[in-house]
């Protein structure tokens, strides 16, 4: 049996030379066309904009930006409890100006049913916003007023046992309340109800 020798193939200089070139000319056209766009904002082509490349370089821009927001309310914290009697339902309300921020955590000892939602100020046609509804025993969060009216939560207590929601908040705001209920909020001692 004869042994078949192999030769090893040697590209030519030539060959290296325009697979080099090819390599380089298209790490170009990606840098061109997708990296400067997208990383550092240039578009010399106008490519990086239709494919959408530009989009990605201002969403992050957009991440990286600071915000700061002075505010003619004084910043204030409080905390509330509001008894729900078995089966009832009622709302609790703040007063935000538009991009007013509000900090909140509440919480129940059993689950409850609630809407986190807002209406316009001197809006009486009954529209509103609703930004969370679901059943949980508490909620975190914070919250930036989009425009300017009153904003907050609707609880149902499920059960046929009073509940009671214990609500902290923090930010720029007036308290409007209870609304469309006869219970009363019972205010810790330290809340004077003033802004600190």
């Amino acid at each position: 049996m004869e042994s078949i020798t192999r030769v090893p193939v040697i590209a030519s200089r030539s060959t290296i030379l325009g697979a080099t070139a090819a390599a380089f000319f298209s790490a170009a056209i990606i840098l061109i066309v997708a990296i400067l766009p997208a990383e550092y904002g240039a578009d010399p082509t106008g490519i990086g904009a239709r494919i959408g490349f530009t989009r990605l370089y201002a969403e992050k821009g957009e991440q990286a930006v600071a915000r700061h927001r002075a505010e003619m309310e004084t910043f204030r914290e409080d905390k509330v409890e509001i008894l729900l009697g078995p089966k009832q339902g009622l709302e609790y309300k703040f007063i935000l100006k538009q991009g007013a921020m509000l900090l909140y955590s509440w919480s129940a000892a059993t689950t409850m049913e609630y809407e986190f939602h807002g209406e316009r100020l001197n809006d009486a046609s009954g529209a509103f916003q609703s930004y969370e509804k679901k059943s949980g025993e508490s909620a975190n969060g914070s919250f930036t007023a989009a425009f300017e009216g009153t904003h907050g939560w609707y609880w149902k207590n499920p059960t046929v046992y009073p509940v009671t929601v214990k609500l902290t908040t923090a930010g720029y705001y007036t308290i409007k309340g209870i609304i469309g209920s006869k219970a009363a909020p019972n205010f810790h001692p330290e809340n004077t109800g003033r802004p600190r």
